[in-house]
């Protein structure tokens, strides 16, 4: 089963937490574009005199209430998706040790320990990083940039958003090139971090018998 199976299968059947954090960062997003632009139109009613105090004031408040809904929503979105990126975290733990205990002896004897503890380890995490933040950069990015850019279109100039556009080909073929970088060297990572839990369980027999080694033997030669 590839990655983006497991997480599909995983967000279909927990879609309630999920659901509720994209509409909590579709909420955020509004409103981080909103507030800008209403500052410029205070400003503009303010420079043009016919923003008046009351009018101001109700201005104010309603910025005010928008950044402390943004403050209380990234918090809630956060609890929302997080939470629920641990309980898959627990959840593939859980089927890995149940899975493990059902082996027998051919299987310990064949499979090196240091992998089972990477996969129980470092490949759990990068799967709970997956379902997290992963799912958080991948629709707050895209919504963030159709927020902007429709607002920049139809707002502003749909030129300045044309030109806006114009590096994002080059950006996606670094980010491509990157991500492959990465995926490569977390594979080498984890093979290296299965190795050195061998060599480190190969430790404490050496020490525990100093005179199979040269220096309990230099030990022996001294006295």
């Amino acid at each position: 089963m590839t990655l983006t199976a497991l997480i599909a299968i995983y967000v279909r059947q927990n879609w309630r937490p999920y659901a509720l954090a994209a509409w909590m960062l579709a909420t955020v997003s509004a409103l981080t574009v909103y507030i800008p632009r209403q500052v410029g139109h205070v400003i503009d009613g303010l420079v043009a005199g016919t923003l008046h105090e009351e009018a101001l004031l109700g201005e104010l408040a309603w910025l005010l209430l928008a950044g402390v809904a943004i403050y209380f929503l990234r918090v809630a979105w956060r609890l929302q998706l997080f939470a629920a990126s641990y309980r898959l975290g627990a959840q593939l733990r859980a089927r890995l040790y149940a899975r493990l205990c059902q082996q027998g002896p051919h299987f310990s004897n064949k499979k090196r320990t240091g992998d089972l503890m990477a996969l129980a380890t470092n490949d759990i995490d990068s799967v709970e990083m997956a379902s997290g933040e992963a799912m958080l950069a991948g629709f707050d990015g895209t919504l963030t940039l159709i927020l902007v850019v429709a607002m920049m279109t139809l707002g502003i100039d749909g030129r300045l958003a044309a030109a806006a556009l114009l590096p994002f080909p080059i950006m996606a073929w670094a980010f491509w090139r990157i991500s492959n970088h990465i995926h490569q060297a977390s594979k080498e990572s984890l093979d290296a971090f299965g190795k050195l839990n061998d060599q480190v369980q190969e430790t404490p027999d050496r020490c525990a018998h100093p005179a199979r080694t040269g220096i309990g033997g230099a030990q022996r030669t001294a006295l």
